[in-house]
């Protein structure tokens, strides 16, 4: 291999190095970004679970709370509820 086939050579193997540099690059941020979006729904789920379980067991109460808005809960769902004596 003489000077000039080497250098060629260099070239050609930078290009194809930055070009699947490139590739890789926006491979990967598409699959970053994708297990963002996806652990923020996760997230947001479970809080809204967190919030109906929660509503869940407030049922026996005439007002509950769901995600900070007040929510009257009917006398029909509060029906299976004992009442305290205090």
């Amino acid at each position: 291999m003489d000077l000039h086939t080497a250098k060629t050579a260099g070239l050609v193997l930078l290009a194809v190095l930055l070009i699947g540099g490139f590739l890789l690059a926006m491979l990967i941020r598409k699959i970053i970004g994708k297990l963002v979006v996806l652990v923020l729904v996760v997230i947001a789920a479970g809080f809204v679970y967190s919030q109906r379980s929660g509503l869940s067991n407030q049922v026996c109460q005439a007002q509950g709370h769901f995600l900070g808005f007040s929510v009257s809960i009917p006398a029909g769902a509060r029906a299976g509820c004992t009442r305290s004596t205090s």
